[in-house]
């Protein structure tokens, strides 16, 4: 993942949103936070859909999972996900 570190990072919308949602729930995720995910994940994945994920570790028990896309050298994240240690591989 290393290879990414310099490429640009865009966010959809719904990544916004998303944060927006886990603040309220408690969560304090930034935009710097998903970018050192995706730079830096202690995992990486892949979805359904074949879409890459990264994953970092926010305690003991839960893990942020953030899925992007890699087009024209760019990364674009689709969307974030909070999720306890167990699910998706961790």
């Amino acid at each position: 993942m290393l290879n990414y570190i310099l490429r640009e990072i865009i966010f959809r919308n719904h990544v916004s949103d998303k944060i927006d949602i886990f603040k309220e729930l408690g969560w304090d995720i930034s935009f710097n936070q998903i970018k050192n995910t995706v730079n830096n994940p202690d995992l990486t994945g892949k979805t359904k859909q074949n879409q890459p994920t990264a994953i970092t570790f926010l305690n003991q028990k839960h893990i942020l999972r953030v899925v992007y896309e890699i087009r024209n050298d760019i990364i674009e994240v689709i969307t974030i996900h909070i999720s306890r240690k167990g699910r998706y591989g961790t």
